[in-house]
């Protein structure tokens, strides 16, 4: 998962060989759960704003929780906003 414009995962095919070349030939099966490369850019967040705060900051309190938005600021990936 890409989490930032610097560059892309590999494609499945491509991190494939990548084992390959790096593991050999072990005689075993091995077998890649792709998570979030498949399902982390299908979402979307819809949330409604509540309250504006104006302050010497502004702050907009809104019917998500932090929870909805845990991972990306945590690896303080960078997010799109829509109005």
């Amino acid at each position: 998962m890409p989490y930032s414009a610097k560059g892309a995962p590999p494609l499945p095919k491509e991190y494939g060989k990548m084992v390959r070349s790096i593991f050999g030939d072990l005689d075993v099966q091995l077998v890649f759960e792709p998570g979030r490369l498949i399902a982390a850019n299908a979402g979307v967040l819809v949330t409604q704003v509540l309250s504006v705060k104006r302050a010497a900051r502004t702050y907009v309190i809104v019917d998500a929780g932090m929870n909805d938005l845990l991972r990306p600021r945590c690896t303080m990936r960078s997010m799109k906003w829509w109005r």
